[in-house]
């Protein structure tokens, strides 16, 4: 054992210090662990979205590796543990071998709606090797509220004196049960002001009597969209029966109509509700979540202007945007970041529906979703770089390695050699996939190291 551990630092050692991966300084982060859940992409995408954090924030100032960047090392890592290489230990070993100055480790732990982070960041010291605490995070929050504090524990490891911001943490959705609350305040449908009105109509507003008790009780039925829709009706059958020869008739109609809304105004809070406990309990996908209160936002505006209630419009447009947002996360946190771009556009123009009063009300979603639709492209292009100069730089010390010890350890040349070869591969997929992301001195750092190597 003690043997396979020697020949493995050995290796680690050429493959690292053989290859000039970055000047900058390099940060190491090490795998997450995941506790809690078996969602197998949670561990990626918190890693990816570390990595991107400390790009956007430091722009120049860090090299990030990760066992992505590396390929095939937490396989070995695994093998040393099996050893009995403890992890703590493991993580020194580790980042002695990679030369990096920094090292950023930890665990994510997921309990229902709760998502926690443990993280720390170690400093090597280049005399004895030894590792010196420097920062640490411990939050708790809200699933919905990940990107926030991913970013703002970034901001916590690189700098320890920062104080992570909870304040300005996005906040749940829109309070559904105070708009519902909203219909309280319904005028009442009373016979008293008819009392005074002239005999023609009395005779309407006894016509009018069965179709109103009707359209109320199908609301008490839970009808609350039939209800509303005979509301409309019966509002625009005396709307255009009495044109402007009945003033005296105008407060029955604004009766009618705050009952047609308030009984819309039920429906939509119901269906919006109905949405997201079944987002929230993991019963429908984001997808599905989207298509559904897109539908409904199309059902709504097949109604008049005059006839949607004022206060309806917000929660439906903002769930809209925000969950275009989250799709943009989850693409952006996979580093596919034209998608990622092109879902924050879309939960821009959304946000862009709301009337000026509303925008100041939703003001944070309002300037996350634009900063993050700006952010993709400059720290897509940091990304990219980072991404493919360090599987070029790590494929280059593969195939030194592979010729180095070709007649010696034969198997462990050619395996070395497949793997520089796939780590090209996956540069050049990159390249294909993110070509708006590309600069032309990237796209030639790429075939220089493609052409310097013969398979």
């Amino acid at each position: 054992m003690i043997k396979k551990d020697i020949i493995f630092k050995i290796f680690l050692s050429f493959l690292f210090f053989s290859a000039p991966l970055f000047s900058e300084e390099k940060i190491y982060i090490f795998h997450f662990k995941v506790i809690g859940t078996n969602d197998k992409e949670m561990e990626g995408r918190v890693r990816n979205g570390m990595v991107l954090s400390i790009l956007k924030n430091y722009p120049g100032k860090y090299k990030i590796m990760d066992d992505d960047s590396i390929q095939d090392l937490s396989k070995k890592l695994q093998k040393m543990q099996m050893a009995g290489c403890s992890e703590d230990i493991c993580i020194q070993e580790l980042s002695q071998a990679i030369d990096a100055k920094e090292l950023i480790s930890g665990s994510i732990t997921v309990d229902g709606n709760k998502i926690k982070f443990d993280f720390k960041k170690t400093r090597k010291d280049d005399l004895d090797f030894t590792q010196t605490l420097k920062s640490q995070v411990s939050e708790e929050f809200e699933n919905s509220q990940l990107d926030y504090f991913l970013n703002e524990s970034a901001k916590k490891l690189i700098e320890a004196s920062y104080t992570i911001n909870r304040k300005n943490a996005p906040t749940a959705l829109s309070n559904l049960e105070d708009l519902a609350g909203i219909t309280n305040k319904e005028k009442p449908i009373s016979e008293l002001y008819l009392e005074s009105i002239p005999l023609k109509n009395k005779i309407i507003w006894e016509a009018l009597k069965e179709p109103i008790e009707d359209a109320l009780e199908l609301r008490k039925n839970g009808k609350t969209k039939e209800s509303a829709d005979l509301f409309f009706s019966i509002y625009k059958s005396v709307e255009k029966g009495l044109s402007l020869e009945s003033r005296e008739i105008s407060p029955l109609k604004e009766t009618i109509l705050s009952r047609a809304k308030g009984s819309l105004l039920l429906h939509y809070t119901s269906k919006l509700k109905e949405i997201d406990l079944s987002l929230s309990k993991g019963n429908i996908s984001n997808d599905t979540a989207l298509s559904t209160y897109e539908s409904l936002y199309s059902e709504l505006l097949q109604y008049r202007q005059d006839f949607i209630p004022q206060e309806l419009p917000y929660p439906i447009l903002t769930r809209i945007a925000r969950t275009y947002e989250g799709i943009g996360d989850k693409f952006y946190r996979s580093t596919q970041f034209s998608p990622a771009k092109e879902n924050f556009q879309k939960a821009f123009s959304y946000l862009e529906k709301l009337t000026s009063i509303e925008k100041q009300k939703a003001s944070l979603l309002y300037n996350t979703v634009l900063s993050k639709k700006n952010e993709t492209d400059t720290v897509g292009k940091r990304f990219v770089e980072n991404k493919i100069k360090s599987l070029c730089d790590t494929s280059k010390a593969q195939y030194s390695y592979s010729y180095s010890v070709r007649r010696t350890r034969k198997e462990d040349a050619d395996a070395a050699l497949i793997l520089s070869k796939t780590l090209l591969e996956e540069a050049e997929s990159i390249l294909q996939r993110e070509k708006d992301y590309i600069s032309p001195d990237l796209e030639n750092y790429y075939r220089t190291t493609r052409d310097a190597q013969k398979y």
